[in-house]
């Protein structure tokens, strides 16, 4: 049976009420009939209370997902070749093509950063302005053999992919709510600095993780812009940071470390919390990074699945459930290829970032473009199953979904325009359109615990796990 969305339901609705507003002539604008947009926001407003993010790490959307095939809207690569040349001088490269075997523990980790993903993107460590116009995705195999050398087999890591029954709590978690297929980390810049888009729409011209960036193990002075925890405590909005690990990304900023320390709380509460129904309205989840739990090379893919696969089952058991909206995204890419060209987008200020490249050449990054696009959930029990988003709700034309869209959104849930932090969150596209009129009670109730064949997880943990 087609669905029948809320938007095209409140259409109706609003569309009838306007037609009877326009016969009573002595109406006036105060008791105009509330437009779609107001009675959509209305309806998500009464049912969404707690909003889980939790940011993933450095792998792209068709080196992870690619393979999703359960709809034909999925701007994956199940049904099509993608490939890239071994070696992008040599016109006469041969083609290596993304195959679905990627390994479980990633031997050799793909170059990233910004220059190394310009090299990815346009073939060149340091575009032009006219270069820029036109990215092809067609540098990452040829990136990586600049690397390592080994040929194709080494190579071939940057491109190739996951099959479905590689991440089935992942496949689980798409096909059973909403994949989106256009959603763009925040520009060619690694982990902390796309971290720091997503939490306050800048990253004050950081291009890299260096030492500006508060960690556990090193605890420096945060930045003085404003990031979202901020504005939400200033509104009273409560919220929590759950961490595993050494990083935090509310502790980047100065308000936070010495005005909300407290909300930084060890991930082992977390548990607790869902089960006893005492989230607060703002859930945000770093698992460990980088060795275990969070994808990030070499984490293997199975733990990564598997504290996902734990996060769900304690959101789709606590008391919460039916107010929640769970949001899981990765920060970048990680040097791993994607077919999709990355998309221009406003700098959120007037910073810039210069890197040198291994090649010697200097290249300047005005934070004019998206970052390669990164697998994207949108999972509650108001979405229904199977939905695929592209653009979202575009509030300009070239606008697209990115890792500000969460900023933009949470601005509109809560009536906060303080949210809209830069001219990035502004430009961002927003997904209310991915709920739907009802609640769904057939939601995958609890998932189970996977088995894994794969044949280099022994090796792995019996080597490396003495190391972290």
């Amino acid at each position: 049976m087609a669905r029948i969305s809320l938007a095209l339901a409140l259409a109706c609705a609003v569309s009838s009420a306007a037609a009877a507003a326009a016969q009573n002539k002595g109406g006036n604008q105060q008791n105009k009939a509330p437009s779609q947009d107001d009675e959509l926001w209305s309806f998500i407003k009464e049912k969404i209370k707690t909003v889980v993010v939790i940011v993933e790490e450095n792998r792209s959307f068709d080196h992870m997902v690619g393979q999703f095939d359960y709809s034909p809207e999925i701007q994956g690569i199940a049904n099509m070749e993608f490939c890239n040349p071994l070696n992008l001088s040599d016109p006469n490269s041969p083609q290596v093509c993304s195959r679905p075997i990627a390994m479980n523990v990633q031997p050799d980790n793909p170059e990233y950063g910004t220059t190394d993903d310009m090299y990815s993107i346009y073939g060149t460590f340091a575009p032009t302005p006219e270069e820029m116009k036109t990215p092809k995705m067609n540098g990452f195999v040829s990136r990586q053999n600049l690397a390592y050398g080994g040929g194709a087999n080494v190579a071939r890591e940057a491109i190739d992919g996951f099959s479905i029954d590689h991440v089935p709590i992942q496949y689980t978690l798409a096909k059973d709510n909403a994949l989106v297929d256009e959603w763009y980390s925040s520009g060619p810049i690694t982990t902390k600095p796309n971290r720091a888009f997503l939490t306050s729409g800048t990253s004050l011209g950081h291009g890299a993780n260096d030492n500006s960036f508060f960690t556990y193990t090193n605890q420096v002075k945060g930045f003085n812009n404003t990031s979202m925890f901020e504005v939400m405590s200033k509104n009273n909005i409560t919220w929590n940071h759950y961490y595993w690990g050494e990083e935090s990304d509310a502790m980047y900023y100065y308000w936070v470390q010495t005005n909300a320390n407290e909300r930084m709380i060890h991930g082992s509460q977390f548990w607790a919390d869902a089960e006893k129904g005492e989230l607060p309205q703002f859930v945000y989840l770093y698992p460990e990074c980088c060795s275990y739990d969070s994808f990030h090379p070499p984490s293997p893919i199975d733990r990564g699945e598997e504290f996902l696969r734990q996060v769900y089952n304690a959101l789709r058991s606590s008391p919460q459930w039916n107010e929640i909206l769970f949001v899981v995204t990765y920060d970048e890419h990680g040097g791993f290829a994607d077919h999709m060209p990355i998309k221009p987008a406003p700098p959120p200020d007037n910073y810039t970032y210069t890197s040198t490249a291994v090649n010697g050449q200097v290249f300047t990054y005005n934070f004019d473009t998206t970052g390669v696009r990164v697998p994207t959930y949108l999972i509650s029990p108001w979405i229904e199953s199977q939905q695929v988003i592209h653009n979202g709700v575009q509030p300009e034309s070239d606008s697209v979904l990115t890792h500000t869209s969460i900023l933009a959104f949470l601005a509109k849930l809560w009536d906060l325009p303080e949210l809209v932090l830069t001219r990035r969150v502004e430009w961002s596209s927003t997904f209310e359109n991915v709920f739907a009129s009802k609640k769904y009670e057939n939601k995958v109730p609890y998932i189970p615990a996977q088995s894994y064949d794969w044949g280099n997880v022994q090796d792995f943990w019996s080597t490396y796990k003495g190391l972290w």
